[in-house]
């Protein structure tokens, strides 16, 4: 990276590395991280920003109604799924503690927004803790709109105690519909995985947003004419569809470095 003309390059956690690399005037070069505690670094200091700029603005395209000023938290860091496709590097599960994701909550609250998304890499990967910041979203009396990224769940107490703790929306890597891609793709569900997470999501009126995939090897045409029947079957209310892509250091894309589709390496 660096000889493609970056300055410097920071390898693993860089929440102390970069602050310090400013401190010591920006020096060129590769400079390491260690895993950080989540829990004793600062929470963002969001009053940097103009909210203002951030503010939703009543229109004909919104998909739903979170309010006027909906803001996104992290409460953990990485996922350890393998799948071909995708390109977050950190496959070390790292998380705050149900209190400090409880914490970040309520100061976002108190700086006015209406809607919380929780922008994870993978939010329920712990059970016990997705429970226990149900828990402590219920006991502490917070109501507000919320919604998590994650992957499907089946487990029927974790779909309950978010809904009841107030989360609206549950976005998920569901992909394809098919067994043997989601098999090529080394995702950890299948099909009927797919049916029970859509139907417990029903079940407790949360609204399904999830990411699918095209263009995948051994697609076949009737398979996609009839994505948008499996896609109402389930009651998928927002799915948004990508085209499978090559990306920099994922096993697909290596893999079409070896068997020759990619003629060279172009990342």
């Amino acid at each position: 990276i660096l000889e493609q003309g970056a300055h410097a390059v920071f390898v693993g956690d860089a929440e102390y590395t970069l602050p310090r690399w400013i401190d010591e005037g920006c020096p060129s070069g590769i400079f390491h991280g260690e895993p950080v505690n989540l829990n004793k670094i600062p929470l963002p200091n969001r009053n940097l920003v103009n909210l203002d700029d951030y503010r939703i603005v009543p229109n004909n395209d919104i998909l739903f109604n979170a309010g006027d000023l909906r803001l996104p938290i992290f409460s953990s860091k990485g996922c350890p799924y393998k799948c071909i496709y995708c390109d977050v590097q950190q496959k070390a599960f790292n998380w705050k503690t149900p209190e400090r994701v409880i914490e970040e909550f309520q100061t976002l609250i108190d700086m006015g927004a209406t809607s919380i998304h929780i922008l994870d890499d993978c939010f329920n990967i712990k059970k016990d803790r997705v429970l226990e910041i149900c828990t402590l979203l219920l006991k502490g009396g917070i109501d507000v709109d919320w919604s998590v990224r994650g992957t499907v769940e089946i487990n029927e107490d974790v779909i309950k105690s978010i809904a009841e703790a107030g989360c609206k929306r549950f976005h998920a890597g569901i992909e394809h519909f098919d067994d043997n891609v989601l098999k090529y793709f080394r995702k950890s569900h299948r099909y009927q995985h797919i049916e029970k997470f859509c139907e417990l999501c029903n079940k407790y009126g949360i609204n399904v947003l999830v990411y699918l995939i095209i263009g995948v090897p051994g697609e076949t045409k009737k398979y996609r004419k009839n994505l948008p029947e499996m896609i109402k079957k389930l009651n998928i209310t927002m799915p948004f569809i990508n085209v499978l892509s090559p990306l920099c250091n994922t096993p697909y894309y290596e893999g079409l470095l070896k068997d020759g589709t990619l003629k060279k390496d172009y990342w």
